[in-house]
């Protein structure tokens, strides 16, 4: 069985529709931290669920220009390491060594992932 591999398009688009899906996957999950911490009032639920509704047209045109294990992996990873930044910055969270390293290795595998697009 030969597998053929089609170029799906500009993967710099690729990156930034995923970059978009994890920050307001992010910003949902901030909001979502403070209602249950009581910070914040549950109207505020709202902007969780519109971009979740969002998220479905990002990933749509994501998948237009890349093939859709690159794109779940881009899209996951970016969204790791701005929920970690965002936890540790905002919300005073506090990460153990092997939850950095992890965090430096997927840093590193964004860009292998990417380097026949880098050349």
């Amino acid at each position: 069985m030969k597998i053929q591999q089609v170029e799906l398009g500009n993967n710099k688009k690729s990156i930034l529709i995923a970059f978009i899906l994890a920050l307001t996957g992010a910003i949902s999950l901030v909001i979502i931290k403070k209602i249950t911490r009581n910070e914040a009032s549950k109207r505020w639920l709202i902007i969780p669920i519109l971009t979740n509704i969002l998220s479905i047209y990002l990933i749509l045109i994501g998948l237009k220009y890349s093939s859709l294990t690159i794109f779940n992996i881009q899209w996951n990873l970016i969204s790791n390491i701005l929920v970690t930044g965002i936890g540790v910055l905002f919300l005073n969270e506090i990460h153990s060594i092997y939850e950095i390293i992890g965090l430096v290795l997927a840093f590193i595998s964004i860009f292998i992932l990417n380097i026949e697009h880098i050349k």
